[in-house]
C-alpha cells in the first residue's frame, strides 16, 4: 500500500523503482517479490501504468502539446513516451488524442 501510494503521487515526478525501493526503505529484491506477490505485477510496471493513466487523462481533457503531456506524465523525453504509448495503445498519442478528445 505505501508502495502504491508512493507510485501515485510521485509518477509524474520521474520516479523509477530506485526511488520506490528507498521510499520503502527495503532491498529491491524485497520490494519487487513483495509487490509482485501482492499487486501481480512489477514496480517498473505499476509506475508504468500510472503514468499513462496521467496522459491518457491529460490527452483527453486537456490541450497541453504532446510534449507537455509527456512531462507532465513523469517521462524523461517525448520520444521515450511515444514509444511507451505506442506500445500500450498501439497508436501514437495524437491520434489516441484526434479519436478520445472531448474538448
Amino acid at each position: 500500500a505505501r508502495a502504491l501510494d508512493f507510485i501515485d503521487k510521485q509518477a509524474a515526478n520521474g520516479i523509477g523503482v530506485p526511488d520506490v525501493v528507498t521510499h520503502l526503505g527495503v532491498s529491491r529484491r524485497l520490494a519487487d517479490l513483495r509487490f509482485r506477490e501482492i499487486e501481480g505485477m512489477s514496480i517498473h510496471n505499476a509506475i508504468e501504468r500510472r503514468r499513462m493513466a496521467i496522459a491518457e487523462q491529460n490527452l483527453r481533457g486537456s490541450q497541453l502539446s504532446i510534449a507537455r503531456v509527456a512531462r507532465a506524465s513523469g517521462y524523461a523525453s517525448i520520444q521515450a513516451f511515444e514509444a511507451a504509448f505506442i506500445r500500450k495503445h498501439g497508436l501514437s498519442p495524437l491520434r489516441f488524442r484526434r479519436a478520445h478528445c472531448i474538448l
